[in-house]
């Protein structure tokens, strides 16, 4: 095998070939035809490994950032460092980062399995709401842009179209959402990844309503979706119930 070069974006992986992904070494040995042996290792530790038969290609994208270490909910809270404070009856679009961890998938024509995932960053879990209603979230911290920021290892980009309903000034500090109806979009050979837009709706000063658009950028590959993450169709959006 050559030498392992630093992967620089999403993509198909070559066989026979080593790649560093953050603090991780992939490597893809080929044994025969359509035969191949993949691994994740960490200081000469392999951690994954695993025997691929008869497959067509091995990709690697961005993820959902709700599997590790183990899926225990499908939702995500984003706390703004910058809070939002939004004027009666106004609307903003705003920019944030979402975190996303890396799937390395495996194909056979069109069926597909994803064969390990990789932390974009350490993950954090939060309770959001009640200890007897609330969710269980990833959580991650973002400041808030005007303008789109770019995007980096481990992070997607979210536009959120924000409406305050109220009378009043409201400050919007956080939003949680939920995986079953994000969809991710990627730019291959970069780390560019995307979010639809998101749509919020200001019900009170402590509650809003979440609905997800369509993408908000051209010339992207979507990911494809598991079956337990192919989204509704007709998403019943997302319910922030225990502040805002």
């Amino acid at each position: 095998m050559v030498s392992a070069e630093v992967l620089n974006g999403y993509g198909v992986l070559g066989i026979d070939k080593e790649y560093i992904v953050g603090k991780y070494l992939l490597s893809l040995e080929k044994i025969r035809d359509e035969i191949i042996v993949y691994r994740r290792s960490i200081n000469n530790n392999v951690l994954v490994e695993q025997k691929i038969i008869g497959f067509d290609k091995v990709l690697i994208t961005p993820f959902y950032p709700v599997l590790l270490p183990r899926k225990i909910t499908s939702f995500v809270l984003v706390d703004f460092s910058e809070k939002i404070r939004l004027a009666p009856n106004s609307y903003t679009e705003i920019y944030i980062y979402i975190p996303v961890d890396i799937a390395v998938y495996v194909y056979r024509d069109t069926n597909f399995d994803i064969i390990d995932v990789i932390e974009g960053a350490d993950p954090k879990y939060a309770l959001y709401g009640s200890t007897s209603m609330g969710v269980i979230a990833r959580y991650s911290v973002s400041k808030t842009y005007v303008s789109e920021p770019e995007p980096v290892f481990g992070k997607a980009v979210s536009l959120l179209k924000i409406h305050n309903t109220l009378d009043e000034w409201v400050l919007f500090t956080q939003i949680l959402l939920d995986s079953n109806n994000l969809s991710i979009y990627y730019r291959e050979k970069s780390w560019k990844a995307y979010t639809q837009e998101i749509n919020v709706t200001i019900n009170s000063k402590t509650t809003a309503s979440i609905k997800y658009g369509r993408s908000f950028r051209k010339g992207l590959r979507r990911i494809d979706d598991p079956k337990d993450f192919k989204p509704p169709r007709i998403s019943p959006g997302t319910e922030m119930l225990w502040g805002i």
